[in-house]
């Protein structure tokens, strides 16, 4: 019953008790980018297009998450590093741009769904860098 971080849950995906299901955007922070790699990845995962993690990657993920859970004192925003978190994210669905391949003025403006865009699975290169 904590209400600040209520469940558990593996990069705050998945859960080792409900291999079938995945959850998106069950955490404290910025939301858009975050949620759209969230679903991609446990689209990915349950398709089986892309490997689950393991059981010891499900319970290092858990470990950590009641470390935030714990912490004291509380952050607002237990996941600290939105763009670190994103770039995570986009690595395990596999849509991570190289760093030289982006545009700049992409790498220089704030952080928008589209920048995953640029390569991977579901790529949308001339959308993602026209908008």
């Amino acid at each position: 019953e904590d209400l600040h971080h209520p469940v558990l849950l593996h990069k705050s995906v998945f859960h080792p008790a409900a291999p079938a299901a995945a959850f998106v955007g069950l955490y404290r922070g910025p939301y858009f980018a975050t949620m759209e790699l969230q679903a991609r990845w446990a689209l990915g995962v349950l398709s089986g297009s892309l490997p689950a993690p393991t059981p010891e990657a499900m319970a290092a993920g858990l470990a950590h998450e009641a470390e935030l859970r714990h912490a004291q004192p509380r952050p607002q925003f237990p996941k600290r590093d939105y763009v670190g978190m994103c770039d995570e994210y986009a690595q395990l669905c596999g849509c991570m741009p190289p760093i030289d391949e982006r545009p700049e003025e992409l790498v220089e403006k704030p952080l928008l769904p589209f920048h995953y865009r640029l390569a991977g699975p579901g790529a949308k290169r001339e959308e993602a860098e026209a908008a």
